[in-house]
């Protein structure tokens, strides 16, 4: 789709594959899903009830721009490394708010301001997640070593590039991963 997506279950079961990794959302799990990820063999049971909010990575790049500076180190890593969030019931209370005023606004097109506000709704729903995200996973992506480090590195590479580059040497020449040969 070339969006980035929030899905957040407030009831039923979500089953998806992302990034060739498969999650089960239930009740309270919020699943961020980037513009370039690869979603396969979504389904949903039958008492599946959420939100699925959608947006343009254009629009995404215009709204963080302006936070780039506020969110700490290590907080896209750990948003990519944990795209499922289980919400505590506060959390999902302040989703629900911003959905909701978002919601309103979308459908009124009188308002003088209508564009700026969904602006800054959607700035607070980042900024939101990211909190809870950071909570929950940031201490971890702080402390990485350079192992982690280039795992992770080469799963972003993977996200960008998997769909057009399948050889090794391009992986290893991104990270500036030389290749040992040992005797036998």
């Amino acid at each position: 789709l070339q969006a980035h997506s929030i899905i957040l279950t407030l009831e039923g079961q979500m089953k998806m594959d992302l990034e060739y990794i498969s999650y089960i959302l239930q009740k309270d799990d919020l699943l961020e899903v980037m513009a370039e990820d690869i979603t396969e063999n979504i389904s949903i049971s039958k008492d599946f009830r959420g939100y699925h909010v959608m947006f343009s990575r254009s629009l995404l790049d215009e709204v963080i721009a302006p936070l780039i500076n506020l969110l700490p180190k290590g907080a896209a890593q750990a948003k990519r490394a944990f795209p499922v969030q289980h919400l505590e019931q506060y959390e999902v209370k302040n989703v629900l708010d911003i959905i909701h005023r978002m919601k309103r606004y979308i459908t009124d097109q009188n308002h003088l301001y209508q564009d700026q506000i969904l602006r800054n709704e959607l700035s607070s729903l980042i900024l939101e997640l990211d909190n809870g995200t950071w909570k929950r996973y940031g201490k971890e992506f702080v402390e990485m070593g350079s192992s982690e480090s280039i795992g992770f590195r080469f799963r972003q590479l993977l996200n960008e590039h998997g769909r057009r580059e399948h050889e090794v040497s391009f992986y290893a020449g991104q990270l500036n991963v030389r290749k040992t040969i040992y005797p036998r």
